[in-house]
């Protein structure tokens, strides 16, 4: 198990930095060599022996390069980065880059494996007939809790309100993860343009701003809940069970209220050097064993059917992992919103980050 360090969309477009695999700054125009794949990615959000061995049998070298936050890699993207063959994002930036026509549509022909992912009820294709994306790992957003110090029965965002918890609580270093809670919290869709609810949103988190002990990233929050410092946070399931392996008191689950589900996806750039190399590297990646073992490195859910059927039973069994029915049906994928209802969630994420 792994932590994955995921940034969901956060409003600023941050400077542009990527930090490659082996630690060497990325070349500004790689190199085109038709045996080359340049690949974009969050950081360990791969298991690694695939990449050596899709090397070994195509004879394709993977360049690896990976970023903490999306924004970076979208504004990249929009600036016209070039040599990027293959990048890993979330489905609501796939929307923004296919509006942009910043992605090659995907040739079926080259990657016939996947049909393992059409089957799957979370497949994520764009709107239009063409097919940009070719869904990756399928994930949630919640909360994880101490249980020596939050009560077995606690099933709300209400936790993260709790002021007999003040100084023990954290929330997401990121805007659009933390504003998303606190619609949630109100029972507001995370998808809302209504400024009433946009107010209330506010309110309601600026409330929460003095029980916290801060907003912190992903590895931070594994960290303070797997020692105890935490009792309770906002966190992503793979990144839970990260913290549940270090320390079996802590559970997460998906707040009774709703929250935010995604599907990351692997998409190919307009400009891509490499896009045969890419597709190829695709149809690796959902190989039902390949996908298998990369799923079971991560601990989210691959969205690849035969795949989810070789994965060892304690992670299918696992409702971190897969959300029954009941769970999926309260939680909601991030659309694309107005400029306007941007601004107003930008506002009030400032106003967060600057109040005591």
């Amino acid at each position: 198990m792994r932590i994955h360090t995921r940034r969901i969309f956060s409003i600023l477009l941050a400077a542009f930095l990527l930090v490659s695999c082996s630690e060497q700054d990325r070349p500004a125009t790689p190199a085109p060599d038709s045996a080359t794949l340049n690949f974009y990615n969050w950081e360990d959000y791969i298991l690694l022996e695939l990449i050596t061995e899709f090397e070994k049998t195509t004879g394709i070298k993977i360049n690896l390069y990976t970023y903490k936050d999306e924004d970076d890699i979208l504004a990249a993207l929009q600036s016209g980065l070039s040599g990027v063959d293959l990048v890993v994002v979330s489905d609501n930036i796939v929307l923004e880059l296919q509006q942009a026509k910043l992605l090659q549509e995907l040739d079926p022909v080259l990657i016939p494996n996947l049909a393992n992912a059409k089957a799957h009820p979370y497949f994520f294709a764009p709107h239009g007939d063409e097919i940009v994306a070719a869904p990756y790992m399928l994930g949630t957003g919640g909360v994880i809790v101490n249980s020596e110090h939050v009560p077995d029965d606690a099933n709300s965002w209400d936790v993260l309100w709790n002021p007999a918890y003040k100084g023990r609580i954290a929330m997401l270093d990121n805007s659009m993860d933390v504003i998303n809670a606190g619609f949630k919290s109100l029972g507001y869709s995370i998808n809302t343009e209504d400024p009433e609810q946009i107010e209330a949103m506010r309110d309601r988190l600026l409330a929460q701003r003095p029980l916290l002990a801060g907003y912190y990233d992903p590895v931070t929050i594994v960290s303070k809940m797997a020692s105890g410092e935490l009792w309770a946070a906002q966190l992503y399931n793979g990144d839970a069970m990260a913290a549940v392996e270090s320390n079996p008191a802590l559970r997460y689950f998906v707040p009774v209220e709703g929250a935010s589900i995604w599907v990351d996806c692997l998409v190919v750039p307009r400009n891509a050097p490499h896009p045969d190399a890419a597709q190829r590297f695709i149809n690796y990646l959902h190989d039902p064993s390949v996908m298998a073992r990369n799923a079971e490195y991560l601990w989210y859910q691959p969205v690849n059917l035969p795949a989810i059927d070789l994965l060892p039973a304690e992670i299918r069994n696992a409702p971190e992992v897969f959300p029954p029915r009941e769970v999926q049906n309260r939680c909601e994928h991030v659309e694309p919103i107005s400029p306007e209802s941007m601004r107003e969630r930008l506002a009030a994420w400032a106003e967060l980050r600057t109040a005591k």
